[in-house]
């Protein structure tokens, strides 16, 4: 019985490694794209980004920059996540 469990807990784990890993391998290109649409973005509207209303423009470009950065940080962080879970699942 024991040895049964062993086993089962042996496959599970191949299984969740697998699934990880492909996961791992979508959530690394999602997050090339996501580089590159910024990356777009920022080459295209760098001289003259959307504004604000009732903002000065100095304030309402800091925002614009912020903005792009935060779409990086938050994908970054899912990254750094799905590392900390294949760590988590394989230890």
């Amino acid at each position: 019985m024991e040895a049964n469990k062993i086993l089962f807990r042996q496959v599970l784990l191949k299984h969740s490694q697998e699934r990880l890993k492909d996961n791992e391998e979508t959530l690394l290109k999602c997050f090339a794209e996501e580089i590159d649409a910024v990356k777009k973005i920022f080459g295209e509207q760098r001289d003259n980004p959307p504004l604000h209303k009732n903002m000065p423009e100095v304030v309402s470009r800091m925002m614009w920059v912020h903005a792009l950065q935060e779409r990086i940080r938050v994908r970054m962080l899912f990254l750094i996540v799905s590392q900390l879970l294949i760590l988590w699942v394989i230890g």
